[in-house]
Parts: structure tokens; C-alpha cells; sequence
């Protein structure tokens, strides 16, 4: 998602692609650094970090739950899901497509399929790592 550019827009014989990241720079550079950061720690940071939490938890339960910093790592991931705004990032691009679908052509790029597809591992994610589910089945950390 990160990689890729999010869509192609073709106005007046003139294309112009860009990234997340290229985005998140754009606004930095035409005087928007605070909604650039924003941009960037909800739709590129959160995420990211979310999912490799999530991977470390699962992998390291035990480790986690012996030391007793499950707790601490499960407060952590909960704290990301609450800066992880993709769903919110998704409906955004979905309706910026629909409004400028009107004036130009656009052409969805591989990175908004990779952000529809982290929808649902982001759902999954937030089911089934759950303090109280991992708790129940770890005991208390």
C-alpha cells in the first residue's frame, strides 16, 4: 500500500500518480505539515506498526506472558487500533473518486486495492487479537 501509487488522475493530457507517502509530502510542501503528519501516522505509521505488534504478540504469547509483558504489549496494540485509520483513510478515497470521477479520469491504482484488502486483515486482527480473549486462554498478565 505504502509502495505503490494510490491512483492514476489524467486531466487536460497531463497524468500525475502518487504514493501515500508522496501524498503525505505534497501537503507538507504546499503548507499543510500538520495534516501531512496526521496523513502520514494514521494511514502509513499506526497500521504498519499495528501489524507487527499483532505478529509479535501472537508469536511471542508465551515469552510475553512468562516476563508479564503481555499486558504492557497488549496495552500498546490498543493503543495503535485507536491511531489506525484506514477505514477512515479508504472512505475518504472512495468518495474523492466518486467526486472527481466527474472531472477527470481516474484509474485506481494498486495501492488502494492493498488498503481495500488491510480492511479486512485489520478486522480480523482487532477479533481475534482481544485483551480478554488472550487473557482468558494466557491468564492474566
Amino acid at each position: 500500500m505504502n509502495a505503490f501509487p494510490l491512483v492514476a488522475l489524467t486531466l487536460g493530457g497531463q497524468r500525475r500518480e502518487t504514493t501515500l507517502g508522496g501524498a503525505a509530502v505534497a501537503l507538507a510542501t504546499h503548507g499543510m505539515p500538520l495534516l501531512a503528519l496526521l496523513v502520514a501516522v494514521t494511514a502509513v505509521v499506526a497500521p504498519g506498526v499495528e501489524i507487527g505488534l499483532a505478529l509479535y504478540v501472537l508469536g511471542r504469547l508465551e515469552y510475553l506472558r512468562r516476563s508479564g509483558f503481555l499486558g504492557p504489549a497488549i496495552r500498546w496494540l490498543r493503543t495503535m487500533r485507536r491511531w489506525s485509520m484506514v477505514d477512515v483513510f479508504m472512505l475518504g478515497c472512495l468518495v474523492s473518486i466518486v467526486k472527481l470521477a466527474n472531472l477527470a479520469q481516474l484509474v485506481v491504482g494498486p495501492a488502494l486495492w492493498a488498503c481495500a484488502a488491510l480492511l479486512p486483515v485489520l478486522a480480523f486482527l482487532s477479533h481475534y487479537v482481544r485483551p480478554q480473549r488472550l487473557f482468558e486462554r494466557y491468564g492474566d498478565a
